[in-house]
């Protein structure tokens, strides 16, 4: 791999942390919060030159939403818009994660 590029599909590593999803109204002693399967279907750039500033992260799947959270390296990103998508015959989400340059090494 090249020093001045950065494979994103590598850094992302697909950590994601989800927040509970809530429960369909019933009152649980517990309050354990629902695990939402994720399916990604793409990145988008998948991948930046080292050191070009700020950019999109868009991450286009399945049980995407705005409390998912995205592990960067050493980061932890919040999403700035999730919209419906098209994943072929299926619908999706397009999550839009801004990534700050400094978190693209060098």
């Amino acid at each position: 791999m090249r020093r001045d590029a950065i494979l994103l599909s590598a850094v992302l590593s697909c950590a994601f942390f989800l927040a509970g999803c809530g429960g369909n109204g019933a009152v649980s002693a517990t309050n354990a919060p629902q695990t939402v399967q994720l399916n990604i279907v793409s990145i988008s750039p998948v991948s930046v030159a080292a050191g070009s500033g700020n950019f999109t992260l868009t991450i286009t799947g399945t049980g995407l939403e705005m409390s998912t959270r995205v592990n960067f390296g050493s980061a932890t990103l919040a999403p700035s818009s999730v919209a419906p998508a098209n994943c072929g015959t299926t619908t999706c989400e397009a999550l839009a994660v801004p990534v700050p340059g400094q978190d693209v090494a060098m």
